[in-house]
């Protein structure tokens, strides 16, 4: 671990994270307008938590019985990674379809908690679309691959940590 006065990506997964959607944010901003740099950032992105959250932790990796910190929410992380980047997006077809890609990626390979923070976010983009000054055939596009994709909100849970179904 890391410790220092300034916060880092070792010790602060949010902050990498934040960052990151960041750099997305400009990248879709119109002084830049590269959508391009938004969908790595996004692939990067999933690639990142995918890891983090599938990786079991070291069982012979030092213990320091005399420093603690507050653990990162992994839902958390999904809000923080992908929730700008999606308010950023809705001028963005092709972004948002992308978005949605990558969240279901996510979806798929990330534990219980997180898969409810991710379809949680989903529907909370998708009401954030309908109301705003989006293209109403975009919207409507991004609903449909929400529910092909099956992030819809009737997903639900299988006990057992299997995957989730419609």
């Amino acid at each position: 671990f890391v410790i220092g006065t300034e916060r880092s990506f070792e010790q602060d997964a949010g902050f990498g994270l934040i960052v990151l959607s960041e750099i997305a944010q400009r990248a879709l901003s119109p002084a830049v307008n590269d959508p391009g740099t938004a969908i790595a950032v996004l692939g990067s992105q999933t690639r990142l938590l995918i890891e983090a959250l599938t990786t079991p932790q070291d069982a012979e990796a030092g213990v320091c019985d005399r420093v603690t910190a507050a653990a990162a929410a992994p839902q958390a992380l999904v809000a923080i990674a992908y929730e700008a980047i999606a308010r950023c997006s809705l001028a963005q077809a092709d972004v948002m379809q992308q978005w949605l890609r990558h969240i279901a990626a996510l979806v798929d390979n990330a534990p219980p908690a997180v898969q409810a923070s991710a379809l949680e976010l989903v529907q909370r983009v998708l009401a954030r679309a309908t109301r705003s000054s989006a293209d109403p055939a975009d919207v409507q596009g991004w609903h449909a691959a929400a529910l092909s994709l099956g992030l819809g909100p009737t997903r639900r849970q299988h006990s057992g940590g299997d995957d989730l179904a419609d």
